[in-house]
């Protein structure tokens, strides 16, 4: 049973704001988050030599292997797993769905090393890369993408979380990452990383056991001074030079749109939270923010208003001490700031204010006769347009398992930079039968979110919607205790709790 919400119409205003990024990415903004639904597509899988013996360690400046075949010609199509080589019992190259690392409880599995790292990516995408495995070989694994740089993809964002256990000596494991510009054979300032099982001062890694790991963490390539060259993007796991330790790792891509973000509206004495995905990725570093307007201010994310409208350009400079490769990085960015009149609207949610220009998350639930044997809602979904109707998406249909009568509809969306409002459109196309819609959420696209519901009259929590939409409901007895809990999964409504209580009573004659 879910809580009804019958259908309505949205419509949600805010200030109009300038953006600077396209919000038409070109291909390579899939191909290189692994999205396309070709998996490793225009990707180049390279293996290390496998002798069997102990000592053909290849360390990331020396590393050397054969081309692996990320395309099988036999089934025409790009495997999501590729076994290589004598190390056969696990993939060294594994495209992870998010679909597939959800429990019967709702909940998403986690690296079974650590049971920390969750197998799914913080940008919200479908598919994350396992490069290597836990095996104790002495193999290592290379895997690479080239591209030309143009106004859409001068910024690569990644996030990457390793496992390298640790042997106790030289020739330990590895994870290297690196943006190298094909045209002159140069690396990409701030693009060189390279951890290795062990402890230091700089990188501060995390540890369980013998295995030193880091969870997710993001880091954003600046191609701004390279477009139109070609670049290659490559990673590399690689085990112990003695065979007997492992050393894999998780990365997740996708393009970003700039260098600087934030969070409000451009408006004159609204404040923004200024942040840079630039930010974080190591130790020890010292920020230095230059809002344009002759402020200034020393914190990873600083909190700004603008007195009066113009044109600012909001420089940051980040310094590393310790990290020769990219020491001091410098970023900025133009921001167009208005007085804005908050436009007249009888229907608008007027706290709800999405950012033209960002990636969203649309999650909800419908529930409708089904009569279609391919067991999917076929006459119902939800529509986003812009600019009072002038700009429409295509719908958004249902899909997922049907559970307890309702089917799931999640679809993620960029806003245009042109739009100043948002319409919210339940649709059903059937002729007399109705369809209820419920849970309707968005937020934005890298994010999670919870939301609850209570019980108007007694105000006790009565069910808990998770991340993923998915509800665990309360039920309490006529005395307003607990006595079971029931969670949503993919296989159904299941109980995972119950109990009774029992107060005893004596009787005298």
């Amino acid at each position: 049973m879910r809580f009804f919400l019958v259908g309505f119409l949205w419509i949600l205003s805010w200030c109009a704001l300038s953006q600077e990024v396209s919000i038409n990415p070109e291909a390579i903004c899939e191909e290189v988050g692994f999205e396309t639904g070709n998996g490793f597509y225009k990707w180049v899988g390279l293996r290390s030599l496998e002798s069997g013996s102990v000592g053909i360690y290849r360390t990331p400046q020396n590393w050397q292997g054969d081309t692996v075949d990320l395309y099988d010609e036999l089934t025409n199509h790009y495997p999501t797993a590729i076994y290589t080589g004598i190390d056969n019992t696990k993939p060294r190259f594994e495209l992870i769905h998010k679909s597939n690392v959800i429990n019967v409880h709702g909940d998403t599995l986690k690296d079974s090393r650590t049971n920390v790292i969750k197998l799914v990516g913080p940008s919200g995408s479908d598919y994350i890369l396992r490069l290597g495995n836990d095996n104790r070989n002495i193999f290592s694994e290379k895997i690479s993408y080239r591209f030309l740089v143009s106004e859409a993809t001068k910024y690569i964002s990644y996030y990457y979380a390793f496992v390298l256990e640790d042997p106790g000596h030289d020739g330990r494991p590895y994870f290297y990452a690196v943006a190298r510009n094909v045209n002159n054979d140069s690396i990409i300032p701030c693009s060189d990383i390279h951890f290795e099982a062990k402890q230091d001062e700089f990188n501060n890694l995390k540890k369980v056991g013998n295995v030193f790991y880091i969870d997710w963490r993001e880091n954003l390539l600046d191609f701004s001074n390279n477009l139109g060259d070609t670049i290659e993007l490559s990673f590399i796991t690689s085990d112990c030079i003695l065979a007997g330790h492992f050393g894999y790792a998780y990365l997740d891509l996708a393009c970003a749109f700039g260098s600087i973000d934030f969070l409000g509206e451009l408006c004159t004495n609204k404040p923004i939270t200024l942040f840079s995905n630039a930010t974080g990725i190591f130790q020890n570093e010292q920020w230095n923010w230059g809002f344009g307007d002759g402020d200034s201010s020393s914190v990873e994310r600083p909190v700004h208003s603008y007195q009066q409208p113009g044109t600012y350009e909001v420089e940051l400079t980040i310094s590393r001490s310790g990290n020769a490769g990219c020491a001091v990085q410098t970023l900025s960015r133009i921001l167009d700031i208005k007085t804005c009149i908050n436009p007249y609207c009888t229907d608008c949610i007027t706290s709800f204010s999405p950012m033209p220009g960002r990636r969203y998350l649309l999650s909800a639930w419908v529930k409708e006769p089904l009569r279609d044997v391919t067991h999917t809602f076929l006459n119902t979904g939800i529509r986003i347009t812009y600019n009072d109707g002038d700009s429409a998406m295509a719908l958004f249909r249902p899909s997922g398992p049907v559970i307890d009568g309702w089917q799931r509809i999640e679809q993620s969306f960029t806003i245009p930079a042109y739009a100043y409002n948002i319409q919210v459109e339940l649709v059903n196309e059937s002729e007399g039968n109705d369809a209820f819609f419920d849970d309707i959420r968005i937020h934005p696209f890298q994010s999670n979110m919870k939301s609850f519901v209570y019980d108007p009259s007694t105000q006790q929590l009565v069910a808990e919607l998770d991340e993923n939409n998915y509800a665990t409901y309360y039920e309490y007895d006529d005395e307003g205790i607990l006595i079971r809990v029931k969670k949503e999964t993919e296989r159904g409504i299941m109980t995972i709790k119950e109990s009774r209580n029992n107060q005893s009573k004596l009787f005298k004659d």
